[in-house]
């Protein structure tokens, strides 16, 4: 399918990342010039390239590096780069430094505000999880459901804290403050791993706050399982 067969207006991206139309001119269906390496894919430079589409193509880049897990010196590709100069010359390439430093937390903050307006007023399950970095850094992770949607709250360095279900304690409830002030969420459910100081930081929080509910997790519990009967059978 070529680029012409697309919608005459450009498409905006909204607050939750999907596109809308706008008044804008969108893709030509000019004739592409002589030696253009695909004719099909030709997309005009005559509509004029305004900040809003520039706008849209950086925040385009931020999700594309996000959803395909691309690394972030993929924009500065060679490659990339003359697809660009061929197909887009109006558009501006940014460098990987503001790729990372300025596009990319400014796409993060507009989802995760419109995630918020989403969740308040919610009923919200908080989990928890903890995993070794490539960095050989402990970290932890935390995350609410609600309506049926997952959202990270916070990824939280645990390198240098106490291995204990007293320290996992403090860090829950942080998270379950975080939800219920700038979430506008209630945690009404608190699940972990099945680690020991997992099962009693979950029955602390149980004494801290009776109204939640606390079950292990049950893929931990699977993968456990099935674990012991492997070296079993082995």
């Amino acid at each position: 399918m070529s680029f012409s067969s697309h919608h005459s207006k450009r498409r905006r991206l909204t607050q939750s990342g999907h596109y809308s139309g706008s008044g804008s001119a969108g893709p030509s269906t000019s004739t592409a010039p002589p030696g253009s390496p695909n004719p099909a894919f030709y997309w005009s430079t005559e509509a004029a390239w305004t900040p809003a589409d520039q706008a849209d193509w950086e925040a385009a880049l931020a999700r594309l590096t996000a959803s395909a897990g691309l690394p972030l010196r993929w924009i500065e590709n060679p490659e990339w780069k003359k697809i660009c100069d061929c197909f887009l010359s109006k558009a501006k390439n940014p460098s990987s430094k503001v790729l990372t430093d300025r596009i990319i937390p400014e796409v993060l903050n507009v989802l995760k505000a419109s995630a918020q307006v989403e969740c308040r007023g919610s009923e919200a399950t908080l989990q928890c999880d903890g995993w070794t970095g490539e960095n050989h850094h402990h970290l932890i992770g935390f995350m609410m459901t609600a309506q049926r949607k997952l959202h990270t709250i916070r990824v939280h360095d645990a390198s240098n804290d106490p291995k204990t279900a007293e320290e996992l304690l403090k860090q829950m409830l942080l998270a379950i403050s975080s939800i219920e002030t700038e979430w506008g969420a209630t945690v009404v459910a608190c699940t972990t791993d099945a680690s020991g100081e997992s099962a009693k930081a979950r029955r602390l929080l149980r004494q801290k706050l009776p109204h939640l509910v606390v079950p292990d997790c049950l893929a931990h519990q699977v993968w456990l399982s099935s674990g012991h009967r492997y070296n079993f059978l082995c």
